[in-house]
């Protein structure tokens, strides 16, 4: 289907209950480009390390990793250490991505938290550094809806 198909589909269907149905072609236009989509994306390790170097979080998985130990200087389990490794390797290295749109990716962030390596603040700050916003034309066509194809789509 090609992007004039997908947009009559879309304000015909409106799955999202937009009220296309009401709306004028310029009402429609302006509400399919409104970048309120919410997506996650990959964090490749130039983010990562950016990530890592704020508010001493490369230096709490390391100290998990050479001293087993959470930042109150508690023991932590053997797993949060595997894990801590695992953080560790992935800011370390040049090609390495951290997606938190896969669940074993955030279960492993998780790991790190309860282990009281990182915390809760830490944990949001990376999922909000993944998250960015789109259009629901770029979600479903992959650009911006213009007038013409709107006008396209709603005959």
């Amino acid at each position: 289907m090609n992007a004039e198909e997908i947009l009559h589909e879309e304000f015909k269907q409106d799955p999202l209950g937009r009220g296309y149905a009401s709306m004028s072609i310029d009402e429609r236009v302006l509400d399919v480009n409104i970048p309120s989509r919410s997506v996650v994306k990959p964090l490749l390790s130039g983010a990562l390390r950016e990530w890592a170097a704020a508010n001493e979080r490369a230096h709490w998985i390391r100290n998990a990793v050479d001293n087993a130990t959470d930042r109150n200087g508690d023991a932590i389990a053997p797993s949060a250490i595997s894990v801590a490794i695992i953080a560790d390797s992935l800011i370390s290295v040049s090609n390495a991505s951290v997606d938190l749109s896969k669940q074993d990716h955030i279960d492993l962030l998780l790991v790190l938290v309860s282990a009281g390596v990182l915390t809760d603040d830490d944990a949001d700050s990376l999922e909000s550094l993944a998250t960015y916003f789109m259009s629901r034309a770029t979600e479903l066509t992959g650009a911006e809806a213009t007038q013409g194809d709107v006008a396209r789509a709603s005959v």
